[in-house]
């Protein structure tokens, strides 16, 4: 009799007739009643099923939901009815494979990137960097400070190599950033705002560390060096008074602000014309527009005042020949080289400067480029008619005073002679 073979569903797939075998209607041998060697086709079934038709190529005659077992990719697939696709497990290969179903996931063993797909595509999962072009990109971190505060931090990276980090708050990290901070290990002790140094582990110091370690008041920094030698043993001054004994102590370097902080990799800046920015970050931490600066150029200008506080606000020439001192007493320009003379020139129809002093004569010429005496005036002089209201008024010796009728000469302190005037 002829056997009707049915699918799960009902449907019949094929008949196969007394005494035949079908190898077409599906992977497996169907067998027919009165088959001879009936026992070779079963126990191929058996192992072709156990295997899941294992073959670096697909089963010639598939059915919907028969399995493969792809041996080129070492993928079990699934076929759908019209083509086999992975079964969701993951792939890794060198390359994209081909039906890669929705919800599958590839590693590219090539550049070690993880894919997957959505039902529509197969999308870069990550890293985004390929394993040959090592780290690169944005790195969100949590970093504890000196004195015990978590922050979060996005560092960026472009092949291995840290360029600087962001932030929103300013704090000292505890622990070593590699390309941004540096550590110092010691064993030294602290009698008020001075820190003794005996023994240097690793690293060295700095002014402008802060320093951890037990008993020392947190937020404290190296302001100087006192004695010892640079960076090594020695004493320094501390910003935080207290008394701490010999112990273990850790000098970290690296303070991070507000905004982006360049890393110690040489030579990173933002590379912005200011136009395009909108702000520009200054050290105090406020923000400065592009109308806060004046340009370098010849001709730049400002409406506004400009303040410098420091005690030597302006240093002028290329190996800083001059310089401008600022006290609450003094209002100083002063040479830095030798014999250097000093000018004030006005536009005139002469070549003369307005006031020259000669540097190496000791002299003071006005209207003059050579004086030949400690005080020499090319021109006349005028000074305020004065009369002393008597010999003995107040004088000091050298002072010159004159009125219509005479001219007064203070000889001694407070001692004063005369001599008449007489018309040409």
């Amino acid at each position: 009799m002829t056997y009707s073979i049915l699918l799960t569903n009902g449907s019949t797939l094929t008949s196969v007739a007394n005494g035949t075998v079908d190898q077409t209607a599906t992977d497996l041998t169907l067998i027919g009643q009165n088959t001879s060697g009936y026992g070779l086709f079963i126990n191929d079934n058996f192992v072709h099923l156990l295997e899941n038709f294992a073959n670096t190529s697909q089963p010639n005659h598939p059915i919907k939901g028969q399995l493969w077992y792809d041996t080129s990719q070492n993928v079990l697939q699934i076929y759908n009815g019209t083509n086999f696709t992975p079964t969701g497990n993951t792939i890794v290969a060198s390359s994209a494979p081909s039906g890669l179903s929705s919800g599958g996931l590839w590693i590219n063993s090539a550049t070690s990137q993880l894919y997957f797909n959505d039902g529509l595509e197969t999308t870069l999962a990550g890293p985004i960097y390929t394993k040959t072009q090592g780290q690169s990109g944005f790195v969100v971190s949590d970093v504890i400070d000196t004195i015990g505060v978590n922050h979060t931090i996005v560092s960026l990276y472009v092949a291995n190599t840290l360029l600087g980090i962001f932030a929103k708050e300013a704090f000292t990290p505890t622990s070593t950033i590699t390309g941004f901070t540096s550590t110092a290990q010691v064993v030294g002790s602290q009698l008020g705002t001075t820190l003794t140094i005996t023994t240097i582990i690793s690293g060295t110091l700095s002014v402008g560390q802060t320093i951890v370690g037990t008993g020392i008041t947190p937020g404290t920094t190296i302001t100087g060096q006192l004695t010892g030698t640079a960076g090594g043993t020695g004493t320094y001054s501390v910003s935080t008074s207290t008394t701490v004994a010999s112990s273990s102590i850790t000098a970290i370097s690296g303070s991070i602000g507000i905004g982006f902080n360049a890393s110690t990799y040489n030579g990173v800046q933002f590379n912005v014309p200011v136009s395009q920015a909108t702000n520009l970050l200054a050290p105090d931490g406020s923000l400065k527009t592009t109308d806060s600066f004046v340009s370098t150029t010849s001709d730049s200008s400002t409406s506004g005042s400009i303040s410098i506080q420091n005690a030597t606000p302006l240093v002028l020439g290329t190996a800083g020949y001059s310089q401008v001192n600022v006290s609450y007493s003094l209002f100083q320009l002063q040479s830095k080289q030798p014999n250097q003379n000093f000018e004030i020139n006005v536009q005139s129809d002469t070549s003369y400067p307005a006031l020259h002093v000669n540097a190496t004569t000791n002299t003071v010429g006005i209207f003059t480029a050579a004086p030949q005496a400690t005080l020499d005036i090319n021109g006349t002089v005028r000074a305020t008619p004065l009369t002393p209201a008597s010999a003995s008024a107040t004088g000091v010796v050298g002072q010159i005073a004159w009125d219509a009728n005479y001219v007064y000469v203070c000889t001694a302190t407070n001692t004063w002679k005369r001599a008449g005037l007489s018309t040409w």
